[in-house]
């Protein structure tokens, strides 16, 4: 029995290696009561409450949506060519852990998804760009001047002398001036409002797809009855509406564009965006002047159709848009958006400020040769050929002059663009090698587009069609060019100026609404100029203007 007990007491030796085994993560592991601290314990609790879903950033608050905006003011340039420093986006992928080919929304397009977004913002570009560029530069100032007793198709004059045509040829300028000022003051406010409310939109069918089927939808009802209107205060409440229903159309497209494309593949689709905004252009100007030609008036109602396919072929091509009912149903407002559009005040935003009065003056000399392109072609450019084609026939003749010189500036201001945007991106690394800062090249073409303006006071002194319109082909061509350059450099330019890149988004949105303040002053402008000295004083003020924001254009 001694025995016994005394092998009992005697030690055992260790297992042998494999006679034991322990199964990992089940048999090793800790007694979490007992390891844990009681820091560790709170900080494990805290992962198991509910934490609601973060609410997606606002559209104003987004550099790429600003940049997008960017290039819906500016030349289809800036869209398709790569500018030497693109404008830096703080919320990129490319910049933390996160994935960068998820969407801002939360989706993972595969290789067709992309594909179908790519073709999808193409032709929303092309469509909501066609009857915009039509309304604007054809059909607006061809009613207004037909109510002036300027008519669309052949009718009865009396015989005048070309300056008594000129002068004559002045009286729809102010009118003209008023709807399109009143216009772009509702158009900047309306894209607040819809950007701030598309924000907040919560439906199955997204945020941004119920805005875009409504505004194009109503753009082409308003659309119809402009064609029919004989006054200008009629005109001008329809004008109201149709700036209120295209920022429905356009602003939601603009921040679909940031939310849908991952980073990955953001860039190669602004350059199909850009291509779609020179078609767009273009063909808008050839629908309203080739409805002029065939048939006499305005197609109008080819007009509404196009408006109704903005709205409907975009979200038909790309995927479905995610349901966005899980957004917090929050109490908003405009006022921060209208507070981003404020100029920014201080010591350090003195360069940006400078940039900020260069572009309106820019701007301005633009908005003076687009907003009044009708009627400096027709009462200025082509005002002796139409007095002797009305000697010879004792009417009217058809608009087909002013139509066909419409459409060659289009033409040339579109190869002008795709000029720019294809050699830009050389021209940028040309500069670098060459340490040649991206203000020469602002400057050089705000001059060159300066001396384009000559062509225009040139050409009227000639009197055969042909000659005329070859000129104005080529002022389309070197203004359209010209613009296009300043447009692309002069995004790096203003981005040098941004104190701080993460603020991106909140610089460029104000600095966006330096084009609609060039606008009103072109129209503010313009009608000073014809009222006082004719047509030849706005082409004297649209030269000065560029001349003066080449020169306000700050150091980069």
């Amino acid at each position: 029995m001694t025995d016994d007990n005394e092998q009992e007491n005697l030690p055992k030796p260790p297992p042998l290696p494999g006679q034991i085994y322990i199964r990992p993560g089940i048999d090793d592991r800790p007694d979490l009561d007992k390891a844990l601290t009681p820091e560790d314990k709170s900080a494990i609790a805290r992962l198991a409450v509910h934490i609601e879903r973060e609410q997606p950033s606002d559209s104003a608050e987004r550099a790429e949506t600003q940049a997008v905006r960017m290039s819906d003011a500016g030349s289809p340039a800036v869209a398709t060519a790569v500018p030497p420093t693109p404008i830096a986006d703080a919320s990129s992928a490319f910049l933390d852990m996160r994935d960068p080919m998820v969407a801002a929304d939360g989706t993972k397009p595969d290789k067709a998804q992309i594909k179908r977004l790519n073709a999808g913002f193409t032709l929303a570009a092309v469509l909501r760009t066609l009857p915009w560029a039509m309304l604007n530069m054809v059909a607006l100032p061809a009613i207004i001047d037909r109510l002036f007793g300027n008519p669309l198709h052949a009718g009865h004059v009396t015989q005048m002398s070309v300056e008594a045509a000129r002068v004559a040829g002045a009286a729809p300028a102010p009118w003209l001036a008023l709807v399109v000022i009143v216009g772009a003051i509702v158009g900047l406010v309306a894209n607040v409002v819809v950007g701030v409310m598309s924000d907040h939109t919560r439906t199955p069918h997204g945020r941004r797809t119920p805005w875009i089927i409504a505004g194009g939808l109503l753009s082409a009802l308003f659309t119809l009855p402009l064609g029919a209107l004989g006054n200008v205060g009629a005109i001008l409440f329809f004008w109201i509406l149709l700036q209120i229903t295209y920022a429905m159309l356009a602003a939601p497209l603009a921040a679909a564009f940031g939310e849908r494309y991952p980073d990955k593949f953001r860039e190669h689709a602004m350059r199909w965006r850009g291509i779609g905004l020179m078609l767009g252009q273009l063909l808008g100007v050839a629908l309203g002047a080739g409805g002029l030609v065939l048939g006499g008036e305005l197609p109008f109602a080819a007009t509404a159709v196009v408006f109704v396919l903005a709205a409907v072929v975009p979200v038909l091509v790309w995927p479905k848009e995610p349901s966005s009912e899980w957004i917090a149903n929050v109490k908003y407002s405009t006022e921060p958006a209208f507070a981003q559009m404020k100029l920014p005040s201080g010591d350090d935003n003195a360069s940006f400020r400078r940039a900020y009065v260069a572009r309106i003056f820019m701007m301005a000399g633009v908005g003076v040769m687009t907003v009044f392109q009708w009627l400096i072609v027709r009462h200025y450019v082509l005002a002796e050929w139409y007095l002797d084609a009305r000697s010879a026939a004792q009417s009217s003749p058809q608009i087909w002059a002013t139509c066909i010189a419409m459409l060659m500036i289009a033409v040339g201001a579109a190869v002008g663009a795709a000029c720019a945007a294809g050699c830009a991106g050389r021209f940028g690394e040309w500069c670098e090698v060459k340490n040649v800062p991206s203000r020469v090249v602002v400057i050089a073409a705000c001059v060159v587009y300066a001396a384009a303006i000559v062509l225009p006071v040139a050409l009227a002194l000639f009197l055969s069609t042909p000659v005329i319109d070859a000129g104005l082909f080529v002022y389309g061509i070197v203004s359209g060019f010209a613009f296009g350059l300043y447009d692309v450099f002069n995004q790096d330019v203003v981005a040098a100026t941004i104190p701080d890149p993460r603020d991106n988004a909140r610089y460029l949105n104000a600095f966006n609404v330096a084009s609609v303040i060039g606008t009103v002053v072109a129209g503010c402008l313009g009608v000073v100029a014809v009222l006082s000295l004719g047509y030849i004083a706005l082409l004297v003020a649209a030269i000065v203007v560029v001349l003066v924001g080449a020169a306000l254009t700050p150091k980069d």
